[in-house]
C-alpha cells in the first residue's frame, strides 16, 4: 500500500475512516466544504502565478483576482457545505480575494529566491529495502540566494498555529526527506508555510537527528496499521466535517432519524429504547428485571444496527460491546487457575505478572515478548467473554 501525510493523519485521528477510504475504498459522499473549495481555488491562483513566472510573464494583481473570479464561478456549485451559518457563499470569497491581495503585496515582484518544482509530486520509500513507499505533493520548491532549498505550503485556515507546532509538523518532515535525492548539493531545507489569511509566514528547519526520528515513527505508524485488526471509529469536531456518517456507527443513527417528524422519531424503536432506558434510571422504583430486559433490547438493536450511539428525545445512549478474553479465578475456576498458575512458574515467568495479576498476563501476552509457544498454552486458558455497558449522556435532540 502507497501512503500519504494525509493517510497517516487520516488513521490518527479516526482509524474507522482511514479503513473506510483507503482499504474498503468506500465511495464518499461528495459533500465539499467551502473552506476546501476556496483553498482549492487559491492554491490554483499562486500555481498560475508563478508558472507564468516562469515564462517570464509577471501577471498584475488585477490580472491574478480576475482569474480568481472565473475560477470561483466556474467551480461554485449549490452543493457546496457550509457549516458556519453565520457566514455565507460572498464571505468567503472575499477572504479569498484578501489571501490573494495580501500575499502578492508581500511578495512582489516575487524574485526572492528560484522557483524549481511547482505542485510537485514526491514519489519515494521510506526505507532502503523499498517497503515503506510514501507519496505527496509539495506546492513550491525554491531555492534560495544563499543556496538553500525551500519547501513552501499554502494554508488558508482561520486557525493560526504557533512556532512549536510547525516545528512538530509532520508532512513537511516527510517532504524534506523525499527531496533528499533530487540534488546532491540539498543539505540546507527551510520548511514555509504561508497562512494566508493572516499574512504570516512562518518557518522551521529540521534537523538530520529529527529527520531520522519522523522516518521512523511513520514507519511504526505504518506497522501498526497494517497488523491491525480493528480499526475503531473516533468522535472529535471533524465529525462535523466528515463524509462517511451513514457508515459510522457513532453517527448512523443520527442519519437515520436526522429530519424525521416529531412522532415518527418518538415511534422509532431505537429512540423508544433508550427513552426508557433513561426513565428507568431516574425512577428509583425501577426493577431490576425491567432495567436488564430494556438493556438487552438496546444491545440487540446495537448490533442489528451496526450502531454504537443511539439518541432518545433529550438524551443519547453509548454503547460498547466488545470481546475480551478471559482468565480462570481462583473464586470460579480453581483447578483450572492453579493449572495456568503452574505452567507459568515452570516457565520461570511468574515474577513479571505479579504472582498473576491477570490484567499485567492480558497486557504481557499481547505484547508478545514472551515465547510465542508459551503465549499459545496460555492462551488455552482463556474464556471469550462479551464486554458491555451503556452510558447515557445529553444530546441535541431535546426539540424532538
Amino acid at each position: 500500500m502507497t501512503y500519504s501525510h494525509s493517510s497517516i493523519e487520516t488513521y490518527r485521528k479516526c482509524p474507522f475512516q482511514f479503513k473506510l477510504h483507503y482499504i474498503d475504498r468506500v465511495q464518499k459522499e461528495e459533500r465539499e466544504g467551502i473552506e476546501a473549495f476556496l483553498g482549492s481555488r487559491v492554491h490554483e491562483i499562486l500555481e498560475r502565478l508563478y508558472k507564468d513566472l516562469l515564462h517570464t510573464k509577471l501577471n498584475t494583481l488585477e490580472e491574478i483576482l480576475t482569474h480568481y473570479n472565473r475560477l470561483w464561478d466556474k467551480n461554485w456549485n449549490d452543493d457546496i457545505v457550509i457549516t458556519k451559518k453565520n457566514l455565507n457563499k460572498e464571505d468567503y470569497h472575499n477572504l479569498g480575494e484578501k489571501c490573494i491581495k495580501s500575499y502578492y503585496s508581500r511578495y512582489h515582484p516575487f524574485d526572492q529566491t528560484t522557483t524549481l518544482r511547482i505542485e510537485e509530486c514526491l514519489d519515494f520509500y521510506l526505507d532502503n529495502e523499498r517497503k515503506y513507499h510514501f507519496i505527496g505533493y509539495i506546492d513550491r520548491l525554491d531555492q534560495a540566494k544563499d543556496g538553500s532549498y525551500e519547501i513552501h505550503d499554502y494554508k488558508t485556515s482561520g486557525y493560526l498555529p504557533i512556532q512549536e507546532d510547525m516545528d512538530a509538523d509532520r508532512q513537511l518532515t516527510l517532504y524534506h526527506l523525499g527531496i533528499k535525492g533530487f540534488w546532491k548539493d540539498i543539505h540546507k531545507v527551510r520548511l514555509i508555510w504561508h497562512y494566508l489569511s493572516f499574512d504570516k509566514e512562518i518557518c522551521s528547519f529540521r534537523s538530520d537527528e529529527q529527520l531520522e526520528e519522523v522516518r521512523k515513527e511513520t514507519i511504526s505508524l505504518i506497522d501498526e496499521i497494517e497488523s491491525r485488526k480493528e480499526f475503531p471509529s473516533v468522535e472529535s469536531p471533524l465529525c462535523d466535517w466528515c463524509e462517511y456518517w451513514r457508515y459510522c456507527p457513532k453517527r448512523r443513527h443520527y442519519v437515520k432519524v436526522e429530519g424525521l417528524p416529531a412522532n415518527q422519531y418518538l415511534s422509532e424503536s431505537g429512540v423508544k429504547l433508550v427513552n426508557r432506558y433513561a426513565s428507568l434510571k431516574n425512577n428509583l422504583k425501577e426493577t431490576e428485571e425491567d432495567m436488564e430486559q430494556v438493556k438487552e433490547a438496546i444491545f440487540t438493536y446495537v448490533k442489528q444496527e451496526n450502531v454504537e450511539v443511539i439518541l432518545g428525545n433529550d438524551c443519547q445512549a453509548k454503547v460498547k460491546i466488545k470481546m475480551e478474553a478471559k482468565f480462570p479465578t481462583k473464586t470460579n475456576e480453581p483447578q483450572k487457575r492453579q493449572q495456568l498458575d503452574d505452567l507459568i512458574k515452570q516457565s520461570g515467568r511468574w515474577l513479571e505478572v505479579s504472582e498473576l495479576n491477570t490484567i499485567t498476563l492480558t497486557k504481557t501476552i499481547e505484547s508478545n515478548e514472551w515465547d510465542s509457544r508459551l503465549i499459545t498454552k496460555i492462551k488455552e486458558f482463556q474464556t471469550p467473554t462479551e464486554s458491555k455497558s451503556i452510558s447515557l449522556s445529553k444530546s441535541g435532540k431535546s426539540e424532538n
